[in-house]
């Protein structure tokens, strides 16, 4: 027998067999009215008016099952649907991978698995190929280094994965924390590429001695200043004019950057 919560609903794998399974059956055909019903699964939906009798069924599931992490789990969920799935004798019980993940600065966060499993540890390292992986703890953690766009993105599609080598999994982070995370990590970049496009523009790189960049900006605002083609054709001066508010908006750019 297994009790789980899957996808905002409550899961109870019993074999079809078992005296427990004809009880429940009973019960339910008895006590509730909103009930689902396929060839293998029996599925009660919450209803206000048959509450005190869905309290009672789950008590009675928590007293047979008696694991601590799932039933607490029960209590503040006890509104949603309930499945009995029935399975046969040689049905493989499921297995469930909780990790949590941990988020550090720079660009880091841990992965951390409730127990050590090299196969499973391996696959995240494979899977984030182009980042800096590591594995962590005995094998119980994998750091992963979010250095690049694909990595960012990787790092959104391993969040939104249910299943890993047969094992059922479940993140668990704080979702506004992550959301936050990766806004930050977005940010970062667009000041990077915004800053990389500043030091383009002025002919320098981020190595540069700012005496060279601040040469090369004086350079261009006499390059560019629109007082040089003053009364000439306006599409020239409207040229000029962006390129010199270009040059001007770089070079404060690089200012704020290298005052930080």
């Amino acid at each position: 027998m297994i009790l789980a919560i899957e996808k905002n609903t409550i899961v109870f794998r019993i074999a079809d067999d078992h005296i427990h399974y004809r009880t429940l059956e009973h019960f339910i055909k008895r006590n509730f009215t909103k009930v689902r019903r396929t060839y293998n699964s029996i599925t009660v939906h919450h209803s206000q008016d048959e509450q005190i009798k869905r309290n009672y069924m789950l008590k009675w599931i928590k007293n047979i099952i008696k694991t601590k992490e799932i039933t607490s789990k029960l209590e503040i969920n006890n509104t949603l649907p309930i499945t009995i799935e029935t399975t046969k004798k040689n049905y493989a019980p499921v297995k469930y991978l909780n990790i949590s993940i941990k988020l550090l600065q720079n660009r880091r966060l841990l992965f951390i698995f409730e127990e050590a499993n090299i196969k499973i540890t391996k696959k995240f390292i494979k899977f984030f190929t182009n980042s800096n992986a590591k594995l962590m703890h005995n094998g119980k953690a994998v750091l992963i280094e979010i250095n690049t766009q694909e990595t960012l993105l990787k790092l959104k599609q391993i969040l939104q994965v249910k299943t890993i080598q047969n094992s059922v999994v479940q993140f668990i982070y704080t979702k506004s924390q992550m959301h936050s995370f990766i806004q930050s990590l977005k940010e970062k970049d667009k000041t990077q590429k915004l800053l990389q496009e500043s030091y383009n523009l002025l002919g320098a790189t981020k190595e540069s001695d700012i005496n060279k960049v601040k040469y090369n900006y004086k350079q261009l605002l006499k390059k560019y200043h629109p007082d040089r083609v003053y009364a000439q054709n306006p599409n020239k001066i409207n040229f000029y004019t962006h390129k010199f508010q270009q040059v001007q908006n770089a070079y404060d750019t690089i200012q704020k950057y290298r005052a930080s």
